[in-house]
């Protein structure tokens, strides 16, 4: 009992043992805005100071920054993960990933998508590069990726209240090995609809609308569906194998959403739309015309 005491107490003395913070790195320029500062109405008040060193509940210690936060909000706790694919592709030659994991990936999430639409009943109506995150190859990436701020401290600047505002880090280092798994993140939009219901407001994100929510005739799951579907991984994937947009005529002058150029575009490649959508679209329409804040 002696020795299991012993064990214990030393090893929640390494627990709390404090992880060593280098001193500040380079200082920026005060009128450079920095990471949370770019935001729209960022206000310093309302935005934590992630300060390297500062501990916790005197459990958790802030290493290094590799975010910045948007207001005050739920978050679903992940583990740790490299970086969203749109940011991942670049590792590969000129900024495409392979074919062959291209479909391994598309297996992955479309997994992930019919877990989420059965088992959870959950349409995540946000589904986008950004949105989809690729986990560490090796478990060893994220203890060197601390040790090397040892020596590469993060920039930081001192604003006009006093407070220091850190540059995050986000560079994990080049590729040990392709094991990399992605995964769906951000569910901040995501919504619950029986399959008997459908849902009449817009979705976004505005390149990747499916046609059901354009027309404006009720989306079901079939909305996710369209982002992640047969043709090339439907949209979302098509910027990774062919480093372009699949529509690209979809806002105008004044950078306002189009949805006539927007489905011009889809009838031009994928033929006119199907009868009952459009009846349905036109027994669901309002009679007086709606302005949505994009136009």
């Amino acid at each position: 009992m002696r020795l299991l005491r012993s064990t214990t107490t030393r090893l929640f003395s390494l627990r709390r043992k404090p992880f060593p913070i280098p001193p500040p790195g380079p200082p920026l320029p005060q009128s450079e805005a920095v990471d949370e500062e770019i935001c729209p109405g960022y206000d310093s008040k309302k935005f934590y100071p992630a300060n390297p060193g500062d501990i916790f509940a005197n459990r958790y210690q802030i290493l290094t920054k590799v975010g910045g936060p948007e207001g005050r909000h739920l978050c679903l706790a992940y583990e740790p993960m490299r970086k969203p694919i749109w940011l991942f592709q670049r590792r590969f030659k000129d900024g495409r990933i392979p074919l062959p994991i291209i479909k391994t990936y598309i297996h992955f999430l479309l997994v992930d998508l019919y877990c989420l639409h059965t088992e959870c009943k959950v349409f995540h109506t946000d589904l986008k590069l950004e949105n989809i995150m690729v986990t560490s190859e090796d478990p060893a990436v994220l203890g060197d990726f601390m040790n090397s701020q040892l020596d590469q401290p993060m920039q930081h600047k001192i604003d006009s209240a006093g407070r220091a505002v850190y540059r995050c880090h986000n560079d994990f280092g080049p590729l040990r090995k392709v094991r990399n798994i992605p995964k769906f993140v951000d569910v901040g939009l995501a919504t619950r609809l029986s399959y008997d219901e459908r849902g009449v407001y817009p979705i976004p994100p505005d390149r990747y609308r499916a046609p059901e929510v354009i027309f404006g005739s009720g989306w079901t799951m079939t909305a996710d569906i369209w982002n992640m579907g047969s043709l090339v991984a439907l949209l979302q994937l098509w910027d990774i194998l062919q480093g372009k947009e699949l529509f690209q005529q979809i806002y105008n002058e004044q950078g306002h959403y189009n949805a006539k150029a927007h489905l011009a575009e889809m009838i031009a490649l994928l033929g006119r739309p199907p009868p009952e959508l459009i009846a349905r679209s036109q027994s669901m329409k309002w009679p007086e015309p709606l302005k949505w804040q994009d136009g």
